[in-house]
């Protein structure tokens, strides 16, 4: 087995998620995503998949240098990062999209990987719920 380097395989996570869902919007989604899976994973095999740190904040974990990250997979031409508005009980937001310009590279993770993954989205954001389900867990 090919050694796999953390960025390739944050990279690619990044990319799953993004690509899973139709219309991605939410850094806050993405990072509780990422948090999720390396939490889980390292529950059961006490290591990470990404390998990278998390930093608490107030509203949820969010991965070390999270802005250089995105940036650098912009750079390369990977992600594609935009603005939207919502409405939301009369009060219009604006949100982060995150869209990806290439598919992810599957084979970089291993069969265990790929179950937590599985298992993370099925658990977590199945049919799209209110990110207060998400975030809830996040924070306990």
């Amino acid at each position: 087995m090919k050694t796999i380097d953390n960025k390739t395989k944050l990279f690619n996570l990044i990319l799953l998620y993004i690509s899973y869902f139709k219309d991605f919007d939410g850094i806050k989604k993405l990072n509780k995503l990422l948090y999720f899976t390396d939490f889980e994973y390292y529950e059961k095999f006490s290591k990470s998949i990404t390998g990278y740190n998390y930093i608490k904040y107030q509203r949820g974990p969010v991965i070390e240098n999270y802005s250089e990250i995105i940036k650098e997979m912009e750079n390369n031409k990977l992600v594609r990062r935009g603005k939207k508005e919502v409405l939301r009980l009369n009060k219009i937001y604006t949100v982060s999209r995150i869209k990806n310009m290439v598919e992810p590279d599957l084979d970089l993770f291993e069969k265990e990987e790929l179950e937590v993954i599985r298992y993370v989205l099925s658990n977590n954001l199945v049919n799209y719920p209110p990110l207060k389900t998400v975030a809830c867990k996040s924070h306990s």
